[in-house]
């Protein structure tokens, strides 16, 4: 797989998820959202990827750039 340029914390039936647009299957899925955006903080900092975190309604939270 190539090194993802953006990575976003979406909502997931079972938690909260890390999805890799593009890829179909979340990376991974936790159950809270804290949880979520700190790994998902240090993967995108290791991955030099942007990091898009979204509510659970869906709507574009915050971003954080690489």
């Amino acid at each position: 797989m190539p090194t993802p340029t953006a990575m976003e914390v979406r909502p997931h039936d079972d938690g909260w998820m890390l999805q890799i647009p593009g890829i179909k299957e979340p990376a991974w899925v936790v159950s809270t959202k804290a949880k979520a955006v700190a790994a998902a903080k240090d993967a995108a900092s290791y991955h030099g990827a942007t990091l898009s975190v979204f509510t659970k309604a869906g709507k574009l939270q915050k971003q954080i750039p690489a």
